[in-house]
């Protein structure tokens, strides 16, 4: 029997695409007493039929003498007790650490930062997994139910205690909001609503991601909504004179309904000038002055905006 954790059970996660959340309803344990290695021929070929290429795998033991670090090994040696509920039993001689679990164990990792640890958070905690194999075309595949919410992931670093990385998972888990429909609306929200010390915006109040607006008729959502504001990313592909109709008709639904809607291009994340002009809209929109005196603010928000351009440019194939 295998365990998988760290890097190794988020490939396995992002593997299983459409049918990951049916792992979810698999039997649960904390034991990890039957966990070890195999041979490396084994080994490689097994999890490489779970969809788990990338060396060097990382698995998790619960004794010292089962530990067997190597070139293509990295054990992961937990002696405490696991907290109840902590590994999916994902098939016959293979366990995987819970989506909760997983996010405090790549909190203990020393590549991982504050926002690297946010962006994970989200995708555990959202509609659409990343695509590990680059197989699809827009680079994630959506989900039916996420993997786990901010409230479980909590509760998680709670139970963990003096769990290695435990106050890096605390602090990242505290920027993380559920329900995100795309990597480009979690990308949207990190921008605004991230604190001003990690290159966001720090916008404070009332947010939502897919925030429910009731109209006449039927209610809408909105992809980001701050308060009386909503903001809708459109993606940078032309739309049709169709769509163009069908997104007008569905915003003036929502202004009457007292909603202001922002319309978000692609642009208008990627260019430092688009990217100021709309701050100063989604602050006018929201009655709000922008007051900024911290002087080291804007170089923050560039380096935050740079980090985030790669994935900007590979989620934008589609108007999400």
């Amino acid at each position: 029997m295998r365990c998988l954790t760290d890097i190794s059970a988020l490939e396995f996660y992002r593997s299983c695409r459409a049918l990951a959340p049916d792992l979810l309803d698999m039997r649960r344990t904390s034991k990890l007493h039957d966990c070890g290695i195999a041979p490396t021929r084994w080994l490689a070929e097994d999890l490489g039929l779970h969809g788990v290429s990338q060396r060097p795998f990382h698995l998790l033991v619960g004794d010292s003498n089962r530990a067997c670090s190597r070139g293509d090994v990295t054990c992961h040696i937990r002696e405490a007790p696991l907290p109840p509920r902590s590994l999916i039993t994902a098939a016959r001689d293979l366990k995987v650490i819970s989506p909760e679990l997983l996010f405090c164990s790549l909190a203990a990792r020393d590549d991982f930062d504050e926002v690297d640890l946010a962006l994970i958070g989200y995708e555990l905690c959202g509609f659409y997994l990343l695509d590990a194999g680059a197989s699809t075309w827009d680079g994630y595949t959506g989900i039916s139910q996420p993997l786990t919410n901010v409230g479980r992931i909590s509760r998680k670093i709670k139970a963990l205690g003096g769990f290695h990385g435990v106050p890096r998972a605390r602090a990242a888990i505290a920027h993380v909001r559920d329900g995100s429909n795309s990597p480009m609306e979690s990308i949207m929200d990190v921008l605004f609503l991230l604190p001003r010390r990690l290159g966001g915006m720090g916008i404070t109040g009332k947010s939502e991601l897919n925030g429910r607006v009731r109209t006449p008729g039927n209610d809408r959502f909105v992809d980001l909504l701050l308060d009386s504001v909503g903001l809708e990313y459109k993606g940078k592909q032309p739309h049709s004179i169709e769509k163009v109709g069908r997104d007008d008709r569905r915003q003036n639904k929502l202004t009457g309904s007292g909603i202001s809607v922002i319309n978000v291009w692609y642009e208008d994340l990627v260019q430092d000038s688009l990217f100021r002009e709309l701050v100063l809209d989604v602050y006018r929109a929201m009655g709000k002055r922008l007051r900024i005196r911290d002087a080291g603010f804007e170089s923050r928000q560039m380096i935050l905006r740079a980090r985030l351009l790669p994935a900007l440019k590979r989620f934008s194939k589609l108007d999400l």
